[in-house]
């Protein structure tokens, strides 16, 4: 299994990168300088 670094994973194009790589089975590492605005992405995440 492959994993990806991406940066910026909170909202827009780095929270639908993170999902793209996530769906199609590899493990995503995601930072965000806020993470209480990535917290329903991570909530989502984990929920696979």
């Amino acid at each position: 299994m492959k994993t990806i670094l991406i940066t910026g994973a909170s909202s827009g194009i780095g929270e639908a990168t993170a999902r793209h790589f996530q769906a199609n089975g590899w493990n995503v590492i995601a930072t965000m300088r806020d993470p209480s605005k990535g917290r329903g992405s991570l909530i989502w995440a984990m929920s696979l």
